[in-house]
């Protein structure tokens, strides 16, 4: 199953296809992979929530938006995701954590690379 951590809602409507939102014979759902969808509690992470999945389901993928989208809410922190992906670990440390950091990148130091994520994706200038 991937678990996708998207903070605001699902991901882009462009994406629904290829998810399996809206069904077709070449979607991931179609080929088996799942996906579940965590929301954000108070525009942090839902902590519970997710250790809990991870505890209690067979998860090969995690992806995080970082950045806000078409929400209102802030973009993601390199520190607010350094936190959860210590936890993360700390239950699953062969889980894949995938980092979409499109538009987030150059506003902070450290990357998502530096503090565990193991795949990231950013804008091509």
């Amino acid at each position: 199953m991937i678990l996708c951590l998207q903070f605001h809602g699902k991901p882009y409507d462009t994406l629904d296809e290829v998810i399996g939102i809206r069904e077709n014979q070449s979607s991931l759902k179609a080929f088996g992979i799942n996906y579940k969808q965590i929301e954000l509690k108070q525009n942090e992470f839902d902590k519970e929530k997710i250790l809990e999945t991870l505890k209690n389901e067979k998860i090969k993928l995690i992806h995080i938006q970082r950045s806000k989208g078409y929400s209102t809410r802030k973009s993601l922190s390199i520190s607010q995701m350094e936190d959860i992906i210590k936890e993360i670990r700390k239950i699953d440390k062969s889980v894949i954590i995938f980092v979409d950091n499109c538009y987030c990148e150059f506003v902070e130091t450290k990357t998502p690379l530096t503090i565990g994520a193991d795949i990231i994706v950013r804008f091509a200038y």
